[in-house]
């Protein structure tokens, strides 16, 4: 698709998107799955959807293994909602049928920092497997002992109605290796809605906005001045194998959005069910 039709195309969306007579929502779908030592897989069903000022996320997870499934308190559905309507974010528990809410005046008070736990957030075995282990590494091997390789592929691959092109990615050092691959896809319109959404109802109650880490964001954690090619876009599906020393898998992350798509508004997929009980604190 050359420049001009996509403009074209992104034109037409966001006219249609903010029109008063015809109220849209954009909804994304995306598929994790962690596959860590010991522990087995972990299941990861995200759907974000976003309309004029609202943003909602609802994460489901499941574990493979029974003891895993135990220690993260079973298999479960949580989900936040942040709406400048009400001027207020809510946790929910759609399993235990709780919620817990918190206006944007209260957060603006404490330095733009929400007191709620963000249950969206998936944690297993105690922290996030991306932040630690690359923590651990940076403290206990040079950065000039990493070996960084680094390729973009000319060829587009159809991903879920997205072209796309893939970067790979190595970082190897005497403790192991990550192989990272990314299928990029120069079609942003409906991310960019949705990512704009949030970072707007965030900016209203005096947070910020982390974006989500990319392999050039690992690259430039070793080392900022390394010149890197990148491709600008959105990442549709994502790979991330670690290796150890001995070359066996130690941890591996598959990501993938199965689709995003724009659909007439519906209020009630941005409301709290009368039968939920609101608490102070969600566990």
């Amino acid at each position: 698709m050359d420049v001009i039709k996509l403009r074209f195309y992104c034109f037409l969306f966001f006219s249609t998107l903010w029109s008063q007579n015809n109220p849209q929502q954009v909804d994304i779908n995306i598929l994790t799955t962690m596959d860590i030592a010991y522990a087995g897989k972990i299941f990861i069903n995200t759907t974000q959807r976003a309309s004029n000022g609202l943003y909602k996320e609802e994460v489901e997870s499941k574990y493979e293994k029974f003891y895993v499934r135990m220690f993260a308190g079973g298999n479960k559905t949580v989900g936040k909602i942040l709406s400048d309507h009400n001027q207020a974010l809510t946790m929910y528990d759609k399993t235990e049928k709780k919620y817990s809410e918190e206006l944007f005046t209260a957060i603006r008070s404490n330095n733009g920092i929400p007191t709620l736990k963000d249950v969206t957030k998936m944690e297993p075995g105690g922290g996030r497997g991306d932040n630690s282990s690359d923590t651990t590494r940076s403290n206990s091997q040079s950065d000039t002992d990493r070996k960084i390789s680094r390729s973009i592929s000319n060829n587009y691959i159809n991903i879920n109605d997205f072209d796309c092109r893939k970067i790979t990615t190595k970082i190897s050092d005497d403790n192991g290796s990550i192989v990272i691959e990314e299928w990029v896809t120069s079609d942003t319109s409906l991310f960019s809605f949705v990512e704009n959404e949030l970072i707007t109802l965030i900016s209203s109650y005096g947070g910020s906005y982390e974006k989500p880490r990319v392999s050039s964001d690992w690259i430039k954690s070793i080392d900022p001045n390394k010149k890197i090619a990148n491709l600008p876009g959105e990442i549709i599906k994502s790979s991330i194998v670690w290796k150890n020393d001995e070359g066996k898998n130690s941890f591996s992350m598959k990501r993938e959005i199965l689709s995003a798509s724009v659909s007439s508004y519906n209020s009630k997929e941005f409301e709290i069910s009368k039968k939920f009980k609101k608490v102070s604190e969600l566990d």
